[in-house]
């Protein structure tokens, strides 16, 4: 059924979630199984670093992967990674994927074996970056 008027909102958390249940529901009709895999690190009970990621069918798609300034290069972002790579692979995923902007460090995902497969410039001079890696 097809409205003609609605409310567009921001999303919160909870919705995320909903907004996820509705996408796994539709994808397990569909015969594609959807795994989540959301991770974080925690220093004196603070979240200084996590991952958000969602595997469909044979690849793993990283959403979002985030170290907290002062816990870079401490091996988070790497260990958070590499988790999930672990986990996916033992799913049953045979590919990883992530894209990202030029600015955010850019030798991250090359440096733990992904692949450029996607350069796409922006009008800002900036570029989106799509990697993929075989598990």
């Amino acid at each position: 059924m097809c409205v003609r008027t609605y409310d567009m909102l921001p999303s919160e958390s909870a919705d995320r979630k909903s907004i996820a249940d509705f996408i796994d529901a539709h994808g397990r009709r569909k015969g594609v199984d959807i795994r989540s895999y959301d991770f974080h690190v925690e220093h004196d009970g603070r979240c200084v670093a996590g991952i958000c990621a969602c595997a469909m069918g044979p690849d793993v798609h990283i959403d979002l992967l985030a170290v907290d300034e002062p816990y870079r290069r401490c091996g988070f972002g790497s260990a958070l990674l590499g988790h999930v790579e672990d986990l996916a692979r033992e799913d049953g995923c045979t590919t990883a994927s992530v894209d990202t902007f030029s600015f955010q460090a850019p030798d991250f995902y090359p440096r733990r074996g992904y692949k450029v497969i996607f350069r796409y410039p922006l009008d800002d001079g900036t570029e989106r970056i799509y990697y993929s890696k075989r598990l």
